[in-house]
């Protein structure tokens, strides 16, 4: 189980572009005097700062240690997906909809739009309030579908309801 101040793992997008400069750092530290690259330019002396390099290279090698999401075995896998059906329903419960975080509506005779900026103001204070009571469950989904390699499924506007407004009323 994470702790309750759980950071987000690595989107497996980070991953790649942190193991992909991870790489160009060690190519770095391996240029040899005349080493020619496939455009046909070369590099005459090798790098000067090879400490700030290795300092860099332990540096990415730390964050994907801690961050990048870790394998799983299949049992795994299918406790994690229970989890995650769990937090998305636990997470979409009090949600302001889609039209409560954007009430403004074009009116298609007039060509106007109508600014509803009362609904806007407490759609923001309910999302607000929504948020914060669910910061660490939504970490947790995140991290979970970032694990089973399925990271748009923890998405949270995905997640959104489409109608009017969740619950009787909006938060004032």
């Amino acid at each position: 189980m994470e702790s309750p101040r759980a950071s987000l793992l690595m989107h497996p997008d980070e991953v790649k572009e942190f193991s992909r400069k991870r790489e160009s750092l060690v190519h770095q530290l391996n240029i040899k005097k005349r080493e020619f690259l496939p455009d046909g330019r070369y590099y005459i002396n090798p790098p000067t700062d090879r400490d700030s390099i290795k300092k860099k290279i332990a540096d990415i090698d730390h964050s994907l240690a801690i961050l990048a999401p870790k394998s799983t075995t299949s049992q795994q896998r299918d406790a994690m997906w229970k989890e995650a059906k769990r937090l998305i329903e636990e997470v979409r419960e009090g949600m302001p909809t889609a039209y409560e975080m954007h009430p403004m509506q074009l009116n298609p005779q007039t060509g106007v739009i109508s600014k509803d900026l009362e609904t806007l103001e407490r759609s923001v204070k309910k999302h607000m309030a929504w948020e914060a009571k669910n910061k660490q469950k939504i970490i947790r989904l995140k991290n979970i579908t970032r694990t089973l390699g399925e990271p748009e499924v923890g998405n949270v506007e995905r997640l959104r309801p489409k109608g009017t407004s969740t619950g009787r009323y909006l938060v004032k």
